[in-house]
Parts: structure tokens; C-alpha cells; sequence
């Protein structure tokens, strides 16, 4: 009995691991967790960049859909220039491709607008011109008219639009809404401070000037977005992401 015991305990002895066998395997451990974390970021990333660029191909095709009907693209924002592009970021888009149909008071005045699936109302003259004010138009046109045998009556190019996609901007304490990606980079990054909410993150609205600045015949759409702490441009006018 006893030699069997000597006997299993110098069995164990030899097959335990060494020191730096366990170092070897603890180290290997830690490669391949490291290059799974790299595989898991980089997945999200490309993710993230697909998702927005897989709108920007929706919002281009209603944009078409837009110019086929009207023979002209939606305009943006008036104040918006090639010299100073920041009001790019506040724009008319939503409302120009959901359509709109207007609210007129007996005295025969503009009260505002609605969207054509009536998810949105914006003020448009009386009793405060928040489209003037926010945009620096009169107002839009993609809008029934009525009255008019040639006028066509306003078609909502972006159906298949998800709550997602829409944030919120509150302009003189009425709500205007904007396109935005539903693409959630980080957290950390949000184009208007503290002013736009977007199911519950920082909104992150598609940027329109028309005429473009790369696109001089058409428009340029564009947005920045970060994934990883690292800014990537998705726009209209090149097909490579490009690391700002």
C-alpha cells in the first residue's frame, strides 16, 4: 500500500505544471483575449460605419425621387454657405422629403405645417415664424398648393423612415425635427451640445447644402461620426470612410 502511494504522489509530481509553463499558458491567454477584444471592436466599428452609410443611401435615394418629381433638389439651409457651412447642420430635409400640407387660420394666414403622415407639426408664419428663424426660408416646397392646375401635391419620399432617424431640436420652445443617423458611435459625441435628443443618446443630424461644395451640380450630405475615439466621415461625394 505504502509503495502504491509513493508511487501515485511521484505521478503527480511529473505531471504538474512548471512555473514557466504557467506563465506560457497565463501570457497566451492574454494574446488571444487581446486579439478577440481587436476582432469585437473592429466588428462593432464596421457596423456602426455600414449602418450609417446604409442611410445615407436611403435619404440619396429619396433625394433622386425628390429631383425626378420636381426637377430640382430640396434647398438647405439659406444661412448656410461654402464660406461658413455650420448652419448645414440645422436643415430643412426632414420636412422637404416627408412632405408637407398647410395649416391656414380663417383670416387666410399660414399657421404651419404638417408632415404628410402627420407625425409633425412646425410652425410656419403666425403666431411665430419658426421656420424663418430656423432655417432661413420662407417656407418649404414640397407642400400641396392647391389652387393651381400645374401645382403638384406633396409626396412623402422617405416612407420607409424610422423614429430612429429623427431627432428633436427645440427652437424658441417648439420642437423641429431633423435627420439623423440611428448609427450609435460613441456616447461622447454630440454635434449640438445639450440641445437635441434622440431616443434617449446624443443626435447626431445629416448635414445638406445645396448647392454642394464637392458636389456643385447637386448637393453634398454628409455627417461625422466617432466609434472608438476615432472620427469617421461618411458623405456623398467619396466612398472611402476617412479618418479625421
Amino acid at each position: 500500500m505504502c509503495k502504491n502511494y509513493e508511487d501515485l504522489t511521484h505521478h503527480m509530481k511529473k505531471t504538474g505544471f512548471t512555473l514557466v509553463e504557467l506563465l506560457i499558458v497565463i501570457a497566451t491567454i492574454g494574446i488571444l483575449s487581446a486579439l478577440l477584444m481587436y476582432v469585437f471592436s473592429s466588428g462593432t466599428k464596421h457596423a456602426v460605419i455600414q449602418h450609417a452609410q446604409s442611410e445615407r443611401d436611403q435619404i440619396e435615394t429619396a433625394l433622386g425621387n425628390y429631383y425626378t418629381y420636381y426637377g430640382f433638389y430640396p434647398p438647405g439651409n439659406a444661412n448656410a454657405t461654402p464660406n461658413n457651412m455650420a448652419p448645414a447642420l440645422i436643415n430643412q430635409l426632414y420636412y422637404e422629403l416627408e412632405g408637407t400640407t398647410t395649416n391656414i387660420n380663417n383670416g387666410g394666414n399660414l399657421i404651419s405645417y404638417t408632415t404628410l403622415d402627420n407625425a409633425s407639426t412646425i410652425t410656419g408664419g403666425l403666431p411665430a415664424a419658426t421656420i424663418p428663424n430656423t432655417f432661413g426660408v420662407s417656407g418649404f416646397m414640397n407642400y400641396t398648393k392647391g389652387g393651381s392646375e400645374d401645382s403638384k401635391p406633396a409626396k412623402n419620399f422617405l416612407p420607409g423612415i424610422k423614429a430612429g432617424q429623427i431627432a428633436t431640436l427645440t427652437v424658441g420652445g417648439r420642437p423641429v425635427n431633423l435627420l439623423a443617423t440611428a448609427a450609435i458611435g460613441d456616447s461622447t459625441y454630440q454635434p449640438v451640445l445639450g440641445a437635441m435628443t434622440q431616443n434617449g443618446h446624443n443626435a447626431n443630424p445629416w448635414r445638406y447644402l445645396c448647392p454642394g461644395v464637392n458636389n456643385p451640380n447637386s448637393y453634398d450630405l454628409w455627417l461625422q461620426i466617432m466609434v472608438g475615439g476615432k472620427t469617421y466621415l461618411i458623405c456623398n461625394w467619396t466612398t472611402a470612410v476617412q479618418i479625421q
